[in-house]
Parts: C-alpha cells; sequence; structure tokens
C-alpha cells in the first residue's frame, strides 16, 4: 500500500467493511497494531467460502495469522492504517452509526420518560395494569401502550393485542360470556 493512511481502530473498520473481499483487498500492505504481536501488516487478504481471510504478518511470527472481519471485531487489532480515499467512507459511515445510535438513545430515553409519568399516574390511584405480549413477550403497561377496542387487550408495539390470541377464540368467548351476563 503506497501513499497516505489514516489510522482508525480495526473494530470499527471490521464492522464498516464487514464480508466485502473487495473492500479488504485495498488493505493489502496496510499497517495495523495488534494488542498481543505488537506492529505488523495485512500481507494478504484472501477468500473462502465467499468469506475474506486477512493475513496479518508480524517481525515476531514466523507464520501468517489468518482471520476472518469476524475475528478482527474481537479487538485484537487495535488501529489499522487505512489508505486516505477509504477515510471519507468510513467516516461517513462511523457519523451514520453515531447518528442511529442517537436516535436509539431518544427511542429508549422517549419510553422511560412515558413509563415513569406511568409510574406516576399509578401513584396518583389510577389502575395499572402491566402484562406481557403473548406474541412478542414484551413487556406492556397500559399507562404507556393503548388498548385496543375489540378485544380490550392492550396493543403490542408489535401489532399484536388479544384480537390475535388463539387466532381469534378468545374474543368468541369474551362475547359469549358478555351475552350471559346480559341475560341476567
Amino acid at each position: 500500500m503506497t501513499g497516505d493512511s489514516v489510522p482508525v481502530s480495526g473494530v470499527e473498520f471490521a464492522l464498516f467493511a464487514g464480508d466485502e473481499v473487495q473492500l479488504w483487498s485495498r488493505l493489502e500492505g496496510a499497517t495495523i497494531e495488534h494488542r498481543d504481536h505488537g506492529s505488523g501488516r495485512i500481507v494478504k487478504v484472501g477468500q473462502y467460502q465467499g468469506l475474506p481471510l486477512i493475513h496479518l504478518g508480524f517481525p515476531s511470527q514466523t507464520r501468517d495469522i489468518v482471520y476472518k472481519p469476524d475475528g478482527l471485531r474481537s479487538g485484537r487489532v487495535a488501529s489499522i492504517h487505512i489508505p486516505a480515499e477509504l477515510a471519507r467512507p468510513f467516516i461517513l459511515w462511523k457519523q451514520a452509526q453515531k447518528a442511529a445510535e442517537e436516535e436509539q438513545a431518544k427511542k429508549v430515553a422517549e419510553e422511560l420518560r412515558a413509563r415513569k409519568a406511568a409510574e406516576a399516574e399509578h401513584r396518583k390511584g389510577a389502575a395499572i395494569r402491566l402484562a406481557q405480549c403473548f406474541k412478542c413477550q414484551q413487556p406492556l403497561d397500559n399507562g404507556v401502550d393503548p388498548t385496543c377496542p375489540t378485544c380490550q387487550w392492550m396493543i403490542c408495539r408489535c401489532g399484536s393485542c388479544g384480537c390475535g390470541f388463539l387466532s381469534g377464540r378468545w374474543l368468541e368467548v369474551r362475547q359469549a360470556l358478555e351475552r350471559l351476563r346480559a341475560k341476567k
């Protein structure tokens, strides 16, 4: 590899490059820092069953150490000096990852605020129902999750409610019970 290079985290680059053999091949000759073996180079990038095999060479080793990309995600390769032309796409990817993480953190914070508001309402004496979705097992809370007007069950984020429970059998039983109560 010739020209300018930029040091980046080995873990982050492995996540960025994934299993793209062509992208890993552009790193042949790149300098790396390994946590156990020190400085070395990416000697070559091979391929086995469509997956890249990254051959790392070190002065202290007589043979190459070979990794698949998921092995590099373990953090053993602390840094990789990537070619400058890969730096911009890598930085853009990293910014997109950060934006996605921030968006997820906002969603979690919103959900936490909603749950705390539901708890506060419960403390005021309002009835609270806590349950678990029969389909995806996510927790349900009537202070946060809406109630289905048909079956009166809470509607999960996955979209299921009592209407789908046992293929609607629950609704038939409930309606029969209501008819019996109405006759009394």
